[in-house]
């Protein structure tokens, strides 16, 4: 993130509402951008007190930087989890507590909200929660020939073998 961080900062720095803003302001910014958005840290961070950034998004100029900020931290998020949901993570393979390779899993969910994304017909038609559990299946016999009977010898012989 060193690497998007310093490429969040020089974009901000070339923005016009960016250089209007106070110095402490900038600060509180850069910092922002530094800790991944969280605005207790940028606090820590840049000697700024956090709560001034509350009263900062009133100002044109801060929100108008603020929502650069937000929008580039929304691409990078988005990157990820395309590189997720089509490349895949790697995942260690594990044997006897060693790490013996790597196999690459990809993310279902990831996959279905980027195409519902891309594919609003998509959106109401496919559920996402519907798919991701057990399914409830009925099924209706036609009643004209006598179901076969399970012989209880199969079972004893299960019990047999706990035994």
């Amino acid at each position: 993130m060193s690497g998007e961080t310093a490429a969040i900062r020089q974009r901000l720095k070339e923005f016009p509402a960016f250089r209007k803003l106070k110095p402490r302001q900038r600060r509180y910014l850069h910092a922002l951008v530094a800790v991944n958005g969280n605005r207790t840290k940028a606090g820590e961070v840049s000697g700024v007190y956090w709560r001034n950034h509350y009263n900062w998004e009133k100002l044109p100029e801060y929100a108008q930087a603020l929502e650069l900020i937000e929008k580039i931290f929304g691409d990078a998020l988005l990157a990820d989890m395309k590189s997720d949901a089509i490349e895949g993570q790697d995942v260690p393979i594990i044997h006897r507590g060693v790490i013996t390779g790597y196999y690459k899993q990809k993310n279902t969910q990831e996959r279905i909200v980027l195409v519902k994304g891309l594919f609003p017909h998509l959106r109401e038609s496919f559920n996402v929660a519907a798919s991701a559990g057990p399914t409830l299946v009925n099924v209706v016999l036609n009643q004209s020939q006598p179901l076969p009977v399970v012989l209880p010898t199969t079972i004893t012989a299960i019990e047999d073998k706990k035994s």
